[in-house]
């Protein structure tokens, strides 16, 4: 499903566009005229533009030009509904960037064909990185299955690397006492009958005397569940 912009100052061309592309199972915002279609570019993202050429305040060979213009923006397929059929228009339509150009009055089938073939160029971009520095937490839901003095253990959906460093959120460390502690991957295996999940074994890093003594304490007074549940 894709998320298309159709931009016409006639209500019922708008209409019949959307009745198609909705029925395609496409997702459809309307916009009467190129100032507003802009607007809602800034405002949201779309895998397709298809606007009407003559509109007033802003053509559609404005706006395509516009969008082809814009970084932001002409990474988006655009195609053209018009009546004129000159090759001077069919001419002009091209320069202004358009990735397609359909001929009133609408053929459904035309419409829908030239759609996918558009979704499906805009696919094959390979969009940018932009190198940056910043800090970021994946999250990931598991079952804490085990613990000891000396580390966790829990089955993961994913595999964690050796020797990975990281912290994870759960009410245990509030009923033991301590602070969240750094955890560093000292296995991850898979098998066993959890052919879905990896088995990470870790080991607690960092911790003070007096956290390694609330850990003991609560893992001998908690032990015997703890064995029973493994």
């Amino acid at each position: 499903m894709a998320n298309i912009l159709m931009v016409d100052d006639d209500p019922v061309i708008l209409k019949i566009v959307e009745a198609a592309l909705v029925k395609a199972g496409h997702s459809v915002v309307l916009a009467i005229d190129g100032f507003a279609a802009i607007d809602k570019l800034q405002n949201e993202i779309f895998d397709l533009v298809i606007s009407d050429i003559n509109m007033p305040n802003l053509s559609g060979f404005d706006l395509i030009a516009t969008i082809k213009k814009e970084q932001r923006f002409n990474q988006i397929p655009t195609m053209l509904l018009t009546g004129l059929r000159e090759k001077k228009d069919v001419e002009r339509a091209l320069r202004s960037g358009v990735d397609d150009y359909l001929i009133k009055p609408i053929d459904h089938d035309i419409l829908l064909a030239k759609v996918e073939a558009l979704l499906s160029k805009r696919s094959d971009h390979s969009f940018k990185d932009t190198p940056v520095k910043f800090s970021g937490t994946w999250e990931i839901f598991f079952d804490l299955i085990g613990i000891s003095e000396q580390g966790l253990t829990f089955l993961s959906p994913l595999s964690i690397p050796l020797n990975k460093k990281f912290k994870i959120q759960s009410d245990l460390f509030t009923h033991i006492g301590i602070q969240t502690p750094t955890l560093r991957v000292a296995s991850c295996a898979q098998g066993g009958d959890h052919t879905t999940s990896f088995l990470v074994k870790t080991v607690f890093i960092g911790l003070s005397e007096s956290e390694h003594h609330k850990i003991r304490r609560w893992v001998m007074a908690n032990a015997p569940r703890i064995h029973k549940a493994s």
